[in-house]
């Protein structure tokens, strides 16, 4: 069973709280009845308080790692641009590793 991480001061937030994961492997909570004014959300964007048109990176890519050491605001087009860096230098990581003869 996959273990949420959350530092101390937030995890008394969602006392009480149902959390289940994604379809992405992201941590939602719900408390209280989701339609009839209860409170349910991505755990990460509330740890940090981010407002729509900013967007939360996980730095060691572990989405269920929500310690604030490990998450970043962004703004939504740098975090596009962070994980279009992060997969060009994978991919050429693995690139150099099947090619040997480059030395």
């Amino acid at each position: 069973m996959p273990t949420l991480l959350l530092d101390d001061e937030d995890r008394q937030r969602f006392t009480g709280c149902r959390i289940v994961l994604d379809r992405n492997g992201y941590a939602v909570f719900a408390c209280g009845r989701k339609r009839r004014c209860g409170h349910y959300g991505l755990v990460h964007r509330v740890v940090l308080n981010v407002v729509t048109g900013e967007a939360v990176h996980h730095r060691n890519r572990d989405r269920l790692d929500n310690r604030r050491a490990n998450l970043e605001v962004l703004s939504i087009a740098a975090h596009h641009q962070r994980h279009s860096e992060e997969e060009r230098a994978r991919l050429a990581r693995r690139w150099r590793a099947r090619h040997p003869e480059e030395g």
